[in-house]
């Protein structure tokens, strides 16, 4: 059954917790934060599935996105 959480419930492990899920969907975040990163790592490391739709607010920080989820290689996105 789908959740939908604010940032700050996501960065709570007890409100926000991922382990009952299979997939995290991300909608048109404005600024991806480094602070939620680990939590998708060690979702996606335990099989878990990640989209991300990128709106209008979140294109204008596509910069910022390849600088915290691509990590020159070493992250979870492609470079757009």
């Amino acid at each position: 059954r789908p959740r939908m959480v604010t940032v700050t419930e996501f960065l709570d492990p007890a409100l926000g917790a991922l382990d009952e899920y299979e997939a995290v969907y991300l909608c048109d975040l404005p600024l991806p934060s480094p602070e939620w990163v680990p939590r998708l790592e060690a979702f996606a490391r335990k099989g878990g599935s990640i989209l991300l739709g990128l709106g209008p607010q979140a294109g204008q920080h596509l910069q910022d996105y390849n600088r915290v989820l691509h990590k020159a290689g070493r992250g979870l996105l492609p470079r757009s």
